[in-house]
């Protein structure tokens, strides 16, 4: 399975470092 930005995007995969502005359920460290 791929993960692209677009993915963090939709808030799907927290371990992606490319675009956090998705990610909603991970915290900025």
């Amino acid at each position: 399975m791929t993960i692209t930005r677009d993915d963090a995007v939709l808030g799907c995969d927290p371990r992606i470092d490319g675009t956090r502005v998705g990610v909603r359920h991970v915290p900025d460290a």
